[in-house]
C-alpha cells in the first residue's frame, strides 16, 4: 500500500558555495532551478548528489512524488532537468541518470564559457 504524497512547493532564493563557485537557487513557477557559474562548477554539484547516502532512483523518484522538477543552468542556460514529468534522455540514462541532459544546452554553455 503506498501513502499519497502532498505535491512540493518550494519558494527558494539563497546561494550556495560548490568547490570555491558560488550557484544560485531559485524558483520559478513549477521548477527549483539551480545556477552554476561555469559547467566544472555544475558537475561539481552533481558530484555532491551522487555522494548522498541514497540510490538516484530514490531521489528522482523522491522529486517526481512531490511534483517537483529541478532544472540546472550553467550561466542561465538550461543543460539539465531531473523530477516530474522529465524524461530522460539517452545520454542521461547511458550514464545511470534519470535527467533529461540537453546536448544544445551543454554545447551553449560551453561556449560562453569560452567568450
Amino acid at each position: 500500500m503506498t501513502t499519497a504524497v502532498e505535491p512540493l512547493s518550494v519558494d527558494a532564493s539563497l546561494d550556495v558555495t560548490v568547490d570555491g563557485s558560488r550557484c544560485a537557487v531559485w524558483n520559478e513557477s513549477d521548477l527549483l532551478v539551480v545556477n552554476a557559474p561555469t559547467l566544472s562548477a555544475a558537475r561539481s554539484l552533481v558530484s555532491g548528489v551522487d555522494a548522498l547516502p541514497l540510490p538516484r532512483r530514490r531521489l528522482t523518484g523522491a522529486l517526481s512524488a512531490t511534483d517537483l522538477t529541478v532544472e540546472v543552468r550553467v550561466r542561465h542556460t538550461p543543460v539539465a532537468r531531473a523530477g516530474a514529468g522529465v524524461t530522460p534522455s539517452r545520454l542521461a540514462a547511458a550514464a545511470g541518470y534519470e535527467a533529461d541532459v540537453s546536448l544544445r544546452g551543454l554545447a551553449v554553455a560551453a561556449w560562453r564559457g569560452l567568450l
